[in-house]
């Protein structure tokens, strides 16, 4: 017993040793790691920075989340490389010392530092300075120099690279700054087109002027990403005496959004973007309206601006995907052609009767249902074209939702024939073309006609012999055999 609890207490001392040999090691190392930080401020703490090169100088303050350019000039500064900045020099770490209390700096460019980096926090406060010098022959580093001390050091290259930046690099290339989501209004003013449109619900447009109407969601959507990604391409004038040289006085298109919360009126912010003529180098000329200087921008990201109102509408019947379609009606002339649920990943057939229904048949009248393209939009009442009595209906119901679209027709009409149709909310008349819509009315016709030919068509003569001989004794069945005596 005296002997285990003694084994017991050595095996006791032996960990506790152990583990505080382990627990120094940590510490030691953890010193040692400290020791090689090249700067005593954190990243949350790094508020300015300034840029030293020979011949510039750049100074950035962060305000929010964001950096401003205080010198050479007040501007918005690029977020990411200032970022990069502050991550890379307050995490930065020395690789090595090269020489203790150097007398001489020339011999490492430290003489006339190329360039110097200063990081501090508010007002200044605990700012620290990095001078660099020239790359090591081998290494693919830097020599370096902590401003205030005499140890000539070794550093990253990356540290180097990503400060050796030029003004454009370091400044805001943002054409505007918008959120896709946040955008609620928006105009668009052109030489063919003045129109504004306005967010109704999560993703739905509508044009509020010149005329109500039903936007093209996508393409909206689609142009408000197109000006928040694009980027400037080139700073041209800080200060221009005059706009007319960059065909800014009466520009060719202005772009307004207006981006805040719904319901919210009174806090939206605009901004707006006038583009001009175009430059030597096949880029446009523009500016914001709120700040002065010219800018260049990539001609082909803006080509496709609406220039005029058809170019915004909603030429689709529905804005439903063929996939998302549960169950799907075609009526003609009060009569219902054709009537079909999904269930599972199978179509069946309601009416005019109960059957399974082929699958590619009916997704081929769905698509093409959802793909009809609108010819036209009319001017007049809905009973200017029979609307109040439809002769044919196509209904769609979805998980969320239930849709009815009702067509007149056909009508002949500036010597072609269509069928019309109206939507509510704004109240629009559109034409489609009669031969699409007759197209999808003969579709649902021959599902029909195709499974009345399967029930149908005759049993094979063959087969309805096997069936006769499997039912007939009297004729077919064989003889039994007699006993054979024993």
């Amino acid at each position: 017993m005296k002997r285990n609890l003694i084994l017991i207490v050595i095996c006791a001392i032996i960990a506790a040793v152990f583990f505080f040999d382990q627990y120094s090691t940590e510490k030691k190392e953890e010193r040692e790691e400290k020791e090689k930080d090249l700067f005593s401020i954190s990243r949350d703490e790094v508020e300015e920075i300034t840029i030293q090169k020979k011949e510039e100088t750049f100074k950035a303050v962060k305000e929010g989340e964001n950096w401003n350019l205080a010198l050479p000039f007040k501007t918005a500064g690029d977020k990411s490389n200032w970022d990069s900045v502050t991550s890379t020099f307050a995490d930065g770490k020395r690789q090595r010392v090269v020489v203790e209390n150097a007398e001489k700096l020339d011999p490492f460019g430290l003489d006339e530092p190329s360039v110097q980096v200063t990081l501090a926090g508010v007002r200044g406060v605990t700012a620290s300075t990095i001078l660099f010098g020239d790359k090591t022959p081998t290494s693919g580093k830097y020599y370096a120099m902590i401003q205030g001390t005499s140890d000539v050091l070794t550093v990253m290259s990356s540290m180097f690279t990503t400060v050796d930046k030029s003004l454009f690099d370091m400044r805001d290339k943002n054409i505007v700054t918008i959120e896709t989501e946040k955008v609620q209004q928006m105009e668009i003013a052109g030489a063919g087109l003045k129109a504004t449109l306005q967010r109704k619900g999560e993703d739905n447009w509508i044009i509020t002027e010149p005329i109500p109407a039903k936007a093209d969601q996508s393409k909206i959507r689609d142009l408000i990403n197109k000006v928040r990604n694009s980027r400037i391409k080139q700073f041209i004038d800080e200060n221009p005496e005059s706009l007319e040289a960059y065909g800014l006085v009466e520009p060719a298109t202005k772009l307004t959004f207006w981006g805040g919360d719904i319901g919210n009126e009174a806090g939206w912010a605009a901004q707006s973007l006038l583009i001009g003529s175009t430059s030597a180098n096949d880029q446009w000329y523009a500016r914001r309206e709120s700040l002065k200087n010219v800018f260049a921008i990539s001609l082909s990201d803006f080509k496709d601006i609406p220039n005029q109102l058809s170019d915004l509408r909603f030429k689709k019947l529905t804005s439903v995907s063929s996939w998302e379609v549960k169950q799907a009606k075609v009526i003609s002339a009060g009569e219902t052609i054709l009537s079909v649920s999904k269930s599972g990943g199978d179509w069946l057939m309601v009416e005019p009767k109960e059957a399974q229904a082929d699958y590619s048949s009916v997704s081929e009248m769905l698509r093409g249902i959802i793909d009809l393209e609108i010819a036209d939009f009319v001017a007049g009442a809905t009973q200017d074209y029979d609307l109040d009595s439809p002769s044919v209906q196509f209904m769609f119901e979805t998980d969320k939702s239930s849709e009815t679209i009702e067509l007149a027709g056909p009508i002949m009409k500036d010597d072609k024939v269509y069928y019309f149709g109206v939507r509510k909310e704004p109240l629009e008349i559109f034409a489609l073309k009669a031969e699409d819509v007759d197209n999808i009315v003969e579709k649902a016709e021959k599902m029909i006609l195709e499974e009345d030919e399967e029930e149908e068509e005759p049993t094979p003569l063959i087969l309805q012999e096997e069936a006769h001989t499997a039912t007939d004794p009297e004729e077919g069945a064989a003889a039994p055999e007699e006993k054979k005596d024993q």
